[in-house]
């Protein structure tokens, strides 16, 4: 049988714009919100080391994150949103999470136990939203392209985390 031909990167660019733009700004978001106030976190009741307390949150987004990121493969449902609904929960998911994680930076919600749900959620929903851009992109293409949206995927992902972590570090100096 013929084999497809192979399109241009900027043609597959095209072609899964849709979902690699949300992963991007899921990642500037994250990596520009949660090192930011993380790093503005002391423990609520002071009685833990600080240090501690803030490896700790970050290890549980990690693992969170994690779990996220498996999320669409262990709930099929996941999987078949459309384009439109998965634009909306990206954008949704700024609109919500930025404000509580200023909130809780600003003593209003600085609970130990707000910022650790906080934290969890915001793993959850981050890793999800990335692994569904990681699914829905090569949907669009051709089997021969398929590397090509693993370029891309792997670009956006480095590029959102070094956007985002620029963000952050002005973000934190505010």
């Amino acid at each position: 049988p013929p084999k497809a031909e192979s399109g241009t990167m900027w043609r597959v660019y095209k072609q899964i714009f849709v979902p690699i733009m949300c992963g991007w700004v899921c990642s500037v978001v994250t990596f520009s919100v949660f090192p930011s106030q993380i790093g503005r976190w002391f423990p609520s009741g002071g009685e833990y080391d600080t240090s501690i307390y803030r490896s700790f949150l970050i290890y549980m987004f990690s693992i969170s994150d994690t779990v996220g990121r498996s999320l669409p493969r262990f709930l099929p449902g996941l999987m078949k949103v459309g384009y439109k609904k998965f634009v909306t929960l990206t954008f949704l998911r700024g609109i919500i999470v930025i404000p509580l994680f200023l909130l809780s930076s600003n003593g209003l919600l600085g609970f130990d136990w707000f910022r650790l749900i906080l934290v969890l959620a915001f793993g959850v929903s981050s890793g999800a939203n990335f692994g569904l851009a990681n699914i829905l992109s090569p949907k669009l293409v051709g089997p021969a392209d398929k590397m090509h949206v693993g370029t891309i995927i792997s670009f956006v992902a480095v590029n959102g985390l070094f956007i985002g972590s620029l963000i952050g570090i002005g973000l934190k100096e505010i």
